[in-house]
């Protein structure tokens, strides 16, 4: 086994698609997920060409201060079926060939393989290199489904509470706190509260351990998950084919210079980037 990915969210998916497409070795552990649509840039849309999976196209972003003064930006993106989006992604890395135990349970061994148990069987492997997507870390509360009745050619940003507000008819993740969202926003439903799990900060590499997405802190929360999880993806899986096809300049060291690119790679704040100058996906930062 060349690589073993750990998680089913947008960042582990696209790595183990984009491996097995290259001839990799790659199997897929964990729990299929559970997503509900999220807004995403049309550039992200565009690059990684996933138009089919566009709900509602979004023209303008309206934007409220901390005192609810309303202020306009313009954004251009959409509102995504999330959860079709993920299924398809895992589709694909089935497709070329990549193997899926959905459910399986994983313990970490000291010599950095794995103790696997799925279907009652207990199996220990060792590939070069183990990617991990998802991870328990500090729960905080928050609202996680709301309906709003609102321009369906629009989505409304409430600064004082960090609330996403999406295109009516539309469930959609969104944050904030349930005294300012049954407050201010008399007509919506709040289907669910729940409780997000935010990872603590970690290495971005570990020896032969990789994290990605969730489980390294490139991923904002709620909102967030797929655009942000789909770029960490991308940078991840460029990285470890250039190590395969032996592409690495000597000059690099033994872990090249693509694996210590990914792991100088820190994540720009999109919410900051939206509320600012909102230069789109293609600037973000390598440092």
């Amino acid at each position: 086994m060349d690589v073993a990915v750990l998680g089913f969210g947008p960042a582990g998916l696209y790595v183990a698609g984009k491996l097995a497409a290259e001839g990799l070795d790659v199997t897929l552990l964990g729990s299929p997920l559970r997503a509900f649509p999220e807004f995403m840039h049309w550039e992200t849309v565009n690059e990684f060409q996933i138009r089919d999976f566009v709900l509602n196209e979004i023209q303008r972003a309206a934007v409220f201060s901390p005192d609810f003064r309303l202020t306009e930006k313009t954004l251009h993106g959409a509102i995504i079926n999330t959860q079709a989006l993920l299924d398809d992604l895992t589709f694909r890395a089935a497709r070329y060939g990549a193997d899926i135990l959905a459910e399986a349970q994983v313990t970490f061994l000291k010599r950095g393989g794995l103790s696997i148990t799925w279907l009652d069987r207990v199996l220990k492997v060792e590939p070069e290199f183990v990617v991990v997507e998802a991870s328990e870390g500090q729960p905080v509360p928050a609202i996680r489904t709301c309906r709003v009745p609102t321009n369906p050619d629009s989505i409304e940003f409430y600064g004082s509470s960090g609330m996403w507000v999406l295109p009516a008819g539309r469930e959609a993740i969104v944050e904030g706190s349930t005294r300012m969202a049954w407050h201010k926003f008399v007509n919506s439903a709040i289907l669910e509260v729940g409780r997000l799990q935010l990872p603590p900060k970690r290495e971005l590499r570990q020896g032969n351990l990789f994290r990605v997405g969730r489980a390294a802190g490139q991923v904002s929360g709620p909102g967030w998950l797929m655009e942000e999880g789909l770029y960490a993806g991308k940078m991840l899986a460029e990285a470890l084919i250039q190590h395969f096809e032996g592409s690495e300049s000597a000059e690099s060291g033994p872990d090249g210079a693509g694996l210590e690119t990914y792991t100088r790679y820190q994540k720009k704040e999109l919410l900051k980037t939206f509320l600012g100058s909102n230069p789109g996906p293609g600037n973000r930062e390598v440092i």
